[in-house]
């Protein structure tokens, strides 16, 4: 076993580079003595918001090197202290995801982001990304000068739409699948950019 800082950082610094080339070189190892592959476990409890991009794209980089290698990775993260956007950006990089949720685990399953996209009206991505953002539907509608009625309206359209259980999911779902982001140009009222 070996402590995250001593994996990760070599003298403060996160190279992504050479920390996938040191698991390939595990893997040669591995292999050579005769396994059929390997299979790794860590988790990212020690990871802080200065180092949360590089991460990102490590995880990224990391899951495409593994597609034609006899290696699988389980990563844990803390969700206790990580944002639902963190939370579900890292499950978007693997393969699949697990969460445990009221004591079960449950696969977490991607809905096609283009179907929800056209589904989704601009109002209702508006509303759901305030809601991200932890606005109340009072405070949204504040915001958006509309009534905390219709921004409830906007919520349970897209939570059907969106095929969540509730708004905290469908908030979930919405980041996860890109529908609603930080790209706001907020100018009185907001307008959300999502990506293509």
């Amino acid at each position: 076993m070996v402590p995250g800082h001593e994996w990760y950082l070599k003298k403060g610094r996160f190279d992504l580079e050479r920390i996938i080339s040191a698991w390939h070189e595990k893997l040669r190892d591995a292999l050579a003595k005769g396994y059929d592959g390997m299979r790794v476990s860590g988790n990212a409890f020690w990871l802080n918001t200065n180092y949360w991009n590089d991460f990102c794209d490590y995880e990224r980089a990391l899951s495409k090197s593994l597609e034609s290698r006899p290696m699988m990775a389980l990563c844990t993260y803390p969700i206790g202290v990580s944002g639902a956007a963190e939370v579900l950006e890292v499950a978007r990089f693997h393969q699949l995801a697990v969460a445990r949720r009221n004591g079960a685990w449950e696969l977490v399953v991607p809905v096609p982001a283009t179907a929800m996209r056209q589904s989704l009206t601009p109002r209702e991505r508006e509303v759901l990304w305030w809601a991200a953002e932890g606005k109340s539907a009072s405070q949204i509608g504040e915001l958006l000068h509309i009534t905390k009625r219709t921004v409830d309206e906007h919520t349970q359209k897209a939570v059907r739409k969106l095929g969540a259980a509730n708004r905290t999911e469908a908030v979930a779902i919405a980041l996860r699948e890109r529908l609603i982001g930080p790209s706001l140009r907020a100018r009185g009222s907001a307008s959300v950019v999502t990506g293509s």
